[in-house]
Parts: structure tokens; sequence; C-alpha cells
């Protein structure tokens, strides 16, 4: 079920992808040190588009995955829905990680300007 795959190589070598299994936008990291891949982290599931039965039209969300100088990693993500009429009708969105993927924050401006002004 997974599409729309974007992918980022961090310093250590670890891997992260970002990806649609519809209608939620999942993030996961393959760790080089473990030789595995950790569970995958589901960052937001789209609701408006669901139907009363629990199905949902078609959605994406355009998702980016970036990683800066100190290996902080952001997803950017924007909805768009075929579905409910809604379409290009939602905010852009940024989610950050900080600590290699373990968690995940949607990322506010004051941060975001810290981190690029470093």
């Amino acid at each position: 079920g997974q599409s729309y795959v974007d992918a980022v190589v961090n310093s250590k070598d670890d891997i992260f992808i970002a990806y649609r299994v519809h209608p939620q936008l999942w993030v996961q990291k393959y760790d080089r040190a473990a030789a595995k891949w950790q569970d995958p982290i589901r960052l937001l599931e789209y609701t408006p588009g669901r139907n009363p039965d629990g199905t949902c039209g078609y959605t994406v969300f355009y998702h980016h995955i970036f990683v800066d100088r100190q290996d902080n990693i952001y997803i950017k993500a924007v909805f768009n829905d075929f579905n409910t009429g809604l379409k290009g009708k939602f905010p852009l969105m940024w989610f950050v990680s900080r600590d290699g993927g373990s968690t995940w924050k949607i990322a506010q401006t004051n941060a975001m300007e810290q981190a690029i002004t470093r």
C-alpha cells in the first residue's frame, strides 16, 4: 500500500523514507548501525475526505523529506483531496525530527529560523 515514496540519507548513512498509505502519511528509518528498519511512524491522517462507510476519496500529500547540516530531518506536506472539493485549500505543513527520527513534531517558525541561521 505504500506510494509516493521520498527518501533521504543522513551523515550516519541512516535512510529515512516518507510515504503515503492512503489516507495517511508515514515515515520510517533504516538504522545503519543496527542494520534494520525501525517501526514506521504515522505523521498524519487525512480525515475530512472520509465517507460515512469509512472509505476515503483519492488524496495525496505531495510530501518531500530533507536533512540539514545538523542531521535534523524535515518533512514538507500539503494535502490535495479529489473527493470533497477541497482541492488545494489546505496549508503547507512542516514536520521536524531533531533526534534522528525517533520523535516528530510540527515545525514552528521560530525553530525553523534558528535552524537556518546556525
